[in-house]
């Protein structure tokens, strides 16, 4: 399994950081937009949704 593309960390102090990474930032605040809809989808359904579109913005960020 390759590693995910992370994005460093969502709030460095210094050179150093505890916590989540970007990504998990992303995937949080998609989230949150899944979880104010009740569309009826399984929850672990939309934290994989959530996830893919983390994974798209990291993607998107680092074109130039």
């Amino acid at each position: 399994m390759s590693e995910k593309e992370t994005g460093g960390p969502a709030f460095p102090l210094e050179s150093h950081y505890f916590g989540m990474t970007l990504r998990d930032w992303f995937a949080g605040q998609a989230l949150v937009g899944f979880l104010a809809n009740t569309s009826g989808r399984a929850m672990k359904d939309r934290v994989r949704m959530a996830y893919e579109i983390a994974d798209a913005m990291l993607s998107e960020r680092s074109k130039p």
